[in-house]
């Protein structure tokens, strides 16, 4: 059952201009609505249209089956309530005072002389609730700014409203005094079946606390989501104009949002310049000129995390939290670059180690044999846009092709795929191509690895 239903609304600050156009939404009752979109996209007008503070062009308004139109202020004030962003009383009230004003629906007098016992106890009641109790005496500009946006929600709770409207309740506030504020929200929400509509600046906060989120650009819905999903992140992206990378968090069953600044990835060099390649008597180290995301795999494997060195050594290495260490032999490296790759090659590799491609993307393969019981290390660096789940199922796919190879599935042997990030990478379209393209890539370096031991032998 819907708490409330918005229809066709359109409206603003005059009837010339109209601010949101033709908008229709539902909160059923109990639930968390978000709005979100860019300053001016229209949050805080649909706030100002349901209270009536601003004129209706066309459309409805029905709040728990009654039309909005049809309330009257005290009788709309009895079902919903406004948390304002206010952070300062005009009057030097206590804090039990500025909570007694959200009792105005059910006075009779202007200056609340004749408050009662159930006056009172809502008071109360909203206090104990957001824990403000204890602050009942003192003086509202006393208080932090987190305490002062508990103390007016206890204000608009204390309405004993239906519906609670929230026009950017933590701005302001640092990330203790978020969380806990919504968190509240959501205790209320559970055990009050309290309706909620708030505006959110931040994506990720929607993304934890609501149950449905609305997306306005210009006045009008982009979209209306059950909660936020990886196939969002172009939408996202095309309103707020930003480029977003939505991932799964990594403790909770949501979405998390996460931003790359341009500045990092200033001055990007091809695959083939951002790698270099020092040989030392027992050990190769590969050092990265930026931090590559990357997956490893097997022992000593860390999962996803990001790298700037890969070592093979045959010495004892401490590792670090941007290094990947692979306990091995001299490994043997292939490089597969395009045709656009600039000639910089490492003065270790000889020409037979370097293979031009007509793809967009360059991959560099090496392996090297475990000294434990020869079983087979495979690392890849590219600078095809791989996502993480592509990172997990190209490793599968490596992994089975070196079973095949070494007909043996070994215990001691590690896999890890780097990519190099770039700001506005394309979106892939042929990860089956880069996936193949990688595996025939494995077969040759393999091969080359067996002839390199058998000669060093």
């Amino acid at each position: 059952m819907y708490m409330l239903q918005v229809k066709n609304l359109t409206g603003g600050y005059d009837h010339k201009k109209a601010v949101v156009r033709d908008l229709s939404f539902g909160i059923e009752r109990g639930h968390f609505f978000a709005l979100l979109g860019p300053n001016g996209s229209g949050k805080t007008t649909i706030i100002r249209l349901i209270m009536g503070a601003l004129p209706v062009h066309s459309g409805d308004m029905i709040l728990d089956s009654k039309p909005i139109a049809s309330f009257s202020q005290r009788e709309l004030a009895k079902k919903a309530a406004v948390m304002t962003q206010e952070n300062e009383a005009g009057l030097d009230f206590t804090v039990e005072e500025i909570v007694m004003l959200g009792r105005y629906p059910y006075q009779k007098s202007l200056f609340f002389q004749e408050s009662t016992n159930a006056d009172k106890k809502a008071v109360e009641d909203a206090m104990v609730q957001t824990s403000v109790w204890e602050y009942r005496q003192r003086p509202y500009h006393s208080l932090s700014g987190g305490e002062k946006q508990r103390v007016l929600l206890a204000k608009a709770l204390a309405q004993e409203p239906e519906l609670l409207l929230l026009d950017e309740p933590t701005n302001h506030l640092d990330v203790k005094h978020t969380m806990e504020l919504l968190d509240l929200l959501k205790k209320l929400q559970k055990s009050t079946n309290l309706t909620v509509l708030a505006i959110l600046h931040d994506i990720n906060l929607a993304s934890l606390y609501a149950d449905k989120v609305g997306l306005l650009k210009n006045g009008e819905f982009a979209g209306i989501y059950e909660g936020l999903h990886l196939k969002n992140e172009s939408s996202f992206t095309d309103v707020y104009e930003v480029n977003m990378n939505f991932t799964y968090h990594p403790s909770v069953s949501k979405t998390q949002i996460s931003l790359a600044p341009d500045y990092i990835h200033e001055g990007n060099s091809d695959l083939m310049s951002a790698v270099q390649v020092n040989k030392m008597a027992h050990s190769t180290y590969v050092n990265l000129n930026q931090a590559f995301r990357t997956l490893s795999a097997g022992t000593n494997g860390k999962g996803f995390t990001w790298s700037k060195q890969w070592i093979f050594t045959h010495d004892e290495i401490a590792d670090n939290e941007e290094s990947i260490v692979f306990t091995s032999r001299e490994p043997h490296m292939l490089w597969s670059i395009t045709e656009n790759s600039r000639e910089s090659n490492p003065e270790s590799l000889s020409q037979n180690h370097i293979i031009k491609n007509q793809s967009r993307y360059s991959f560099i393969v090496i392996v090297s044999y475990s000294p434990l019981d020869l079983d087979i290390h495979i690392a890849i660096l590219t600078d095809a846009p791989l996502m993480d789940r592509d990172l997990i199922n190209l490793s599968l796919k490596l992994n089975e092709l070196k079973i095949q190879s070494q007909k043996t599935n070994g215990t001691s042997s590690k896999i890890a795929i780097g990519v190099r990030k770039t700001p506005n990478a394309p979106r892939l379209t042929d990860l089956d191509g880069i996936f193949e393209s990688a595996g025939e890539l494995l077969k040759t370096a393999l091969k080359g690895l067996r002839e390199q031991h058998v000669s060093i032998r």
